[in-house]
């Protein structure tokens, strides 16, 4: 294999690679690949100032392969499944100082004395890898490629790893050049092969979706790319919850037939609300029938805001159990007959902390459920216009 690679141009390597289950990534290796400055989100680049690593190997899952790199790449940045290792060589020469002179810094001379004598990657250099992962967008490992000193090339790598995978991260390979007797050999580098594993190792983290990196990459993606609300800076309420953002918090608006009913909610620490209708209800025994039809799941709920005519009443409750429970045990809890139960089971959501909150206009958003419980996220309950 033969690579030839042309600097400041669309120069680069394709390739394919499989793991053994036959999976796929698309893989393209550039030499001295620009990567612009203030790029927008979701684009390739960095959000700062100009990079140009010395090679970048880039990683695009199989699905988005075309004949056109280009559109791979766009269609994979633009998707949020693209990922950037780079990798920066460090070969000085012996004598440089003798040549151009010096000017190092006295507090330098340590580093410096240290790297002659043992091979070792400069701090300056992996200081430099630590910026290429901040600054580039979607880069998820950056690497030196240096001589090395240890007797074992194995000995002088160095990886240090963000959290507990093998990405995000940092590192420095040893890769010294052998001096083969003939001319004419074709001798590997030492150290090679320890390079060849991990780079395999990463496309194989990269295949799965079970992984941490995955999940934070996901979300990250998901987060970064929602346009921007300002409205959300003159809310003052909900200071109170930290459990959860509030554009993954989700609250329950339940309907109410007034104050007096929403009091008893507060004073009970309890609300239900339909689970089960009734087949027949006027049978002996009746008879239940099918699911109440909602457009959430109960058992997601993490607070609870009653509503009456299309307003909320003035506090705010975290929900800490949801149950389902039958029309008897409902009755029984709040003292009723049997036959004033209008369903054959209910959900039962059991509140704590109640909160004083502003009351709120929530038309828009129960106007397809009206008068019945309706679910939201707490962002958009918050953008409800204050009464």
């Amino acid at each position: 294999l033969r690579i030839n690679l042309s600097q400041g141009k669309a120069s680069f390597s394709r390739f394919h690679w499989k793991n053994i289950t036959n999976q796929k990534l698309r893989i393209h290796f550039f030499y001295n690949r620009e990567f612009k400055e203030k790029s927008a989100v979701g684009t390739r680049g960095s959000y700062s100032k100009i990079f140009r690593p010395d090679y970048t190997l880039v990683v695009i899952p199989d699905e988005f392969d075309s004949f056109n790199w280009e559109l791979a790449e766009r269609n994979a940045e633009l998707a949020g499944r693209i990922a950037y290792l780079h990798f920066d060589a460090k070969y000085r020469g012996e004598n440089l100082e003798g040549i151009f002179g010096t000017e190092s810094k006295s507090e330098d001379i340590g580093e410096e004395q240290r790297v002659r004598a043992v091979g070792a990657v400069k701090n300056v250099d992996l200081y430099k890898m630590h910026t290429y992962n901040e600054a580039i967008r979607r880069t998820v490992g950056s690497y030196v490629i240096y001589p090395g000193g240890a007797p074992d090339p194995s000995d002088a790598n160095q990886r240090f790893e963000r959290y507990h995978e093998i990405i995000p991260s940092v590192g420095a390979f040893a890769l010294r050049p052998v001096r083969a007797a003939n001319p004419s050999e074709n001798q590997s580098p030492k150290g090679l092969e320890f390079i060849v594993d991990f780079i395999q190792d990463i496309l194989t983290h990269h295949l799965t979706r079970f992984s941490q990196s995955y999940r934070v990459d996901h979300w990250r993606e998901s987060t970064v790319l929602e346009a921007r609300r300002d409205e959300y800076k003159s809310i003052p309420d909900f200071h109170w919850w930290k459990e959860l953002p509030p554009k993954d918090t989700n609250v329950m608006l339940g309907f109410v037939r007034g104050d007096e009913d929403a009091e008893i909610c507060r004073s009970k620490n309890i609300f239900f609300c339909h689970a089960v209708e009734w087949l027949l209800p006027k049978t002996n025994p009746p008879v239940p029938g099918k699911s109440t039809p909602l457009d959430f799941d109960p058992f997601r709920s993490h607070l609870f805001v009653p509503y009456f005519k299309n307003k909320s009443v003035g506090w705010t409750a975290q929900v800490v159990n949801v149950r389902l429970v039958t029309a008897e045990e409902w009755a029984m809890e709040m003292g009723k007959p049997i036959s004033k139960m209008n369903a054959a089971y209910y959900f039962r959501f059991q509140l704590i902390d109640c909160k004083e909150t502003q009351s709120r206009d929530v038309t828009k958003l129960v106007t397809s459920r009206h008068g019945k419980p309706i679910q939201c996220r707490l962002s958009e309950f918050a953008l409800c216009q204050e009464i």
